[in-house]
């Protein structure tokens, strides 16, 4: 089976349907706990742009949701402003995008200007 070559946004059916489930779920849990549902909106936001326009490798993907995961609990045992764990999150997610924009393998939004050399990567590292 050869791998497709689909660099840039994306957005599938699957990645829809859980973004309506996340806003239906923020919706209700706004009347019980505004914090939490500000955390989970926090989340939501950047694992899609980390999914879905940026394209962000899983390992960074999967450090930032850990730190996030610390910041929030942080932000929630000694009660800090949302402004702390928000813009803690938004900063440690804008570092992790610029690192990964820095790959050669960087294939999200404006691969085109940001890594022209990325089909002839992927002919050499992925398609076979």
């Amino acid at each position: 089976m050869t791998a497709k070559f689909s660099p840039g946004f994306r957005l599938s059916v699957i990645d829809t349907g859980f973004t309506i489930c996340i806003a239906l779920l923020i919706f209700r849990l706004w009347s019980v706990n505004e914090r939490l549902s500000l955390m989970i909106l926090g989340s939501a936001i950047q694992f899609f742009l980390f999914c879905n326009v940026f394209r962000v490798s899983r390992i960074p993907e999967l450090i930032w949701a850990f730190l996030y995961v610390l910041i929030c609990l942080v932000g929630l045992m000694y009660e800090l402003s949302i402004v702390f764990w928000g813009t803690a999150g938004l900063l440690i997610g804008i570092v992790i995008i610029m690192i990964e924009c820095k790959r050669p393998s960087y294939h999200g939004i404006l691969w085109k200007k940001i890594n022209p050399n990325l089909e002839q990567w992927f002919k050499n590292n992925i398609a076979k």
